[in-house]
């Protein structure tokens, strides 16, 4: 095509006259090209209005879906909170079954260190406290001012026997959620109630307990925080009764009978969709055509109950349909002033733009989740602050803007709780993983000490949610800081390293599962006792995966090389000199690669004094030296002032590590030796028995034959049953060419054997 493309603007009050203009300036051939580009604008327009609602629709989807998984964990953490109550309040209950005016103060206690709860009764069976008649329902109820009420409901007019609250955990023996109801006699308002039958020292139910929940307080807690403002949620129980809803004129009512009331069945199908107790999506359409897309999901088993959010169509493609009328217009006109070339220039920098635009978009709001991601970490500069027992240093370098690496720790009291973990995966998925264990940490650690019960609790509660199959690698401690007593739990996560006067030694630890595989899982505690100056070196395996160019691992060789290196030079190192260095020997040995995995590190020394006074004795390992080790025992715990019955056990439990060391540690005629160590702590009296015998682990565990004659059992039989009776704990390490047994006796313990 030879012609030249030339034509001045024409103005757009004659279309006509330009169309003309332009026919006559690009010739026949042009207006081909000008028809063909026009049904290539078209199908353009419809191919990207397809894609854009398509878009919208799964933005809607997945922020409904979101939104409900929010709500139902709110929901579920109020019903536990709840369920918890009760379950912890039924052994007072059972310990005033014969004092009848006691049951108020119970039901008031519940009430008051409860803000959820409404109200709490305690409801017996007929005749259980004759004089105080047929029916007796001890009740305490929370007013709209907080004031705390109590009174007996049970009556002839109050017949709780024939209530659900009463009747069916009475008839089952197992606790329950009721059905929403209108309590005209108490609280007087819609509540749903929690009951959990209570038996007696001979197993019989003798009362039921319960505590009510508001479903106008409900209500309120879910009606918050939508993306959208016309939408509203529906919760619907177990029999279908619906327990919060925009419109209150339909509570305890049902789905049909408010379709019956609107005249559209378009509802039934949620009704449907919700009773099943799947999760799934309708839609529903009103008198005037107008849809609201529909998204519904189950709570949880337990209640049966079931949630959903309606959102107007109209409201989410309102700005869409407007975009989408103007890029129309605006497409026309400059297919008519520019055509062809500059039409489909115009378009393609229009959509390199949106492109760019929605890559910044992205990008903005991760730099965002990586700010609140960092932003939950704790800082070290405030425990050190505040306990010159501990030092604490902590860093994280996610390979994406956020990660799926974890690391947490707080004081509460004389202990440190701390943690370090890995998440399957990367990216958003895993940072949302790792948020929900960080936040289950907290919570379950703020009410147990015993690292394996928070273990278990964190894996049980992620199971429940985990529709992805993901799951954690964790190690979890808790620092005794008076004592420098670590007892620790691991869940499939990289052993840490010990750096003391011993020094680089990686912790004996039970590999166990890691958290979000399966349920009910028995996760085992170990401990150990730290000295002053001590190191824990933690990890995730982002240091030791860590590639160069050449994709060579950095490897945990190395690792242990350059730990070794550093702490032989720098004894006195603090944890952030030390998590510097290793980041920096990461950084050296990765060069110009980039980051495949999240990179975690975190160490904390003990810097507590030594409070203790410490006597050793160094032993042959010969069978006769048994003599002078317990006379050294025996003369330093009677200088100390302890019981005959205290150093007898003491004795016995050394003896009995010390013979089996000389007897099966070393081979015959080999000249070794045997330390063993008394340090007298405020509390209790820590034994250290060191040997250079071969590597032997006494503590694990073998089946005791109680039938064998003394000279022929063997340590971790019955002399280790023995030895675990007559102390509080035992842990066993290798550091070098030393087996390092260590035992701890309080000073109050009972005798045992």
């Amino acid at each position: 095509m030879n012609n030249k493309l030339s034509f001045s603007l024409p103005s757009l009050g004659g279309e006509k006259g330009a169309l003309k203009k332009i026919n006559e300036a690009i010739g026949a051939n042009g207006i081909i090209l000008i028809v063909v580009a026009a049904l290539l604008l078209i199908a353009i327009y419809i191919i990207q209005y397809q894609f854009t609602r398509k878009e919208i629709n799964e933005d809607v989807r997945l922020r409904s879906q979101n939104e409900l998984f929010a709500k139902s964990l709110t929901i579920r953490g109020i019903l536990n909170e709840v369920e918890t109550a009760v379950r912890n309040h039924t052994d007072d209950v059972i310990r005033n079954l014969t004092q009848p005016d006691s049951m108020y103060g119970v039901a008031k206690n519940i009430v008051e260190l409860n803000p959820k709860i409404t109200g709490v009764s305690v409801s017996f069976i007929e005749d259980y406290f004759p004089k105080e008649g047929h029916w007796f329902e001890a009740y305490a109820v929370r007013d709209s001012l907080g004031n705390i009420s109590m009174m007996q409901l049970g009556s002839e007019d109050h017949d709780y026997f024939q209530s659900e609250f009463f009747k069916t955990p009475y008839q089952t023996g197992k606790p329950m959620w009721t059905n929403p109801y209108l309590d005209k006699d108490g609280a007087k308002m819609m509540l749903t109630t929690y009951s959990v039958p209570v038996r007696d020292k001979e197993g019989v139910i003798v009362a039921v307990l319960d505590a009510d929940i508001s479903l106008n307080w409900l209500d309120e807690v879910l009606a918050a925080e939508y993306a959208y403002p016309s939408s509203y949620h529906v919760l619907l129980s177990r029999t279908g009764q619906l327990m919060s809803i925009a419109d209150s004129n339909f509570l305890l009512k049902t789905i049909p009978e408010m379709s019956e009331a609107y005249d559209n069945n378009t509802f039934l199908p949620l009704n449907e969709g919700m009773m099943s107790g799947e999760s799934g999506e309708t839609v529903i359409i009103d008198k005037k055509g107008d849809k609201y897309l529909t998204y519904y999901m189950p709570v949880d088993q337990d209640t049966g109950w079931s949630i959903a959010i309606i959102n107007s169509e109209k409201e989410i493609f309102g700005d869409f349909h407007k975009m989408r009328v103007t890029i129309l217009w605006l497409s026309i006109a400059g297919f008519l002033i520019l055509v062809l070339i500059i039409v489909r220039a115009i378009l393609n920098i229009r959509k390199l733009e949106k492109v760019t635009s929605e890559r910044e978009r992205i990008q903005s709001e991760l730099e965002i989740a990586s700010g609140i991601q960092l932003g939950m970490l704790p800082k070290s500069d405030f425990i050190e602050s505040v306990h010159e027992t501990i030092e604490v240093d902590a860093s994280l370098d996610p390979a994406k803007e956020v990660g799926g690496d974890l690391y947490d720790y707080f004081i509460k009291g004389k202990y440190l709780y701390f943690c370090i973990g890995d998440v399957s995966g990367k990216g958003v998925p895993a940072a949302l993983f790792m948020a929900v264990a960080r936040s289950l940490f907290r919570a379950l650690a703020a009410e147990s000490i015993f690292p394996s019960e928070i273990v278990s609790g964190m894996n049980n509660t992620l199971i429940e949610f985990n529709e992805r199959d993901m799951f954690v690698t964790l190690f979890l401690g808790v620092l005794d800081m008076k004592t420098g007593r670590l007892n620790y739990c691991n869940a499939g996560h990289d052993a840490p390293y010990i750096l003391d006067s011993n020094g680089v030694t990686e912790l004996n630890v039970i590999p166990n599962l890691p958290l979000g595989i399966f349920s009910g899982f028995d996760f085992q505690s170990q401990m150990v006792q730290l000295r002053k100056g001590s190191l824990i070196f933690l990890y995730t395996d982002g240091l030791t995966e860590a590639m160069n160019e050449k994709k060579q691992e950095f490897g945990e060789k190395r690792m242990i090389e350059y730990l070794s290196q550093f702490y032989s030079s720098h004894p006195d190192t603090s944890p952030k000199e030390l998590v510097n260095f290793i980041k920096t020997k990461v950084k050296e040995f990765v060069g110009k690669a980039e980051q495949s995995d999240d990179l975690t590190l975190m160490a904390f020394k003990f810097l507590n004094s030594d409070n203790f006074t410490e006597k050793s004795i160094t032993l042959r390992n010969e069978i006769s030296e048994i003599s002078n080790l317990n006379k050294f025992v025996e003369e330093i715990c009677r200088n100390k002032g302890l019981p005959d019955n205290f150093i007898n056990d003491l004795k016995l439990a050394i003896e009995e590590v010390v013979a089996n060391s000389i007897n099966y540690g070393f081979d015959n005629d080999e000249k070794g030796k045997i330390i063993v160590s008394l340090k007298f702590q405020p509390e209790e009296i820590l034994v250290e028995i060191k040997d250079n015998g071969r590597e032997f682990d006494p503590t694990v565990e073998k089946e005791v034959d109680i039938d064998s004659t003394l000279e022929f059992r063997e340590i971790g039989g019955l002399g280790l049953f023995l030895v675990k009776e007559l102390t509080d704990s035992i842990s066993y390490r290798r550091v070098g060419n030393l087996n390092i047994l260590s035992m701890t006796k309080s000073f109050n313990s009972e005798p045992k054997i």
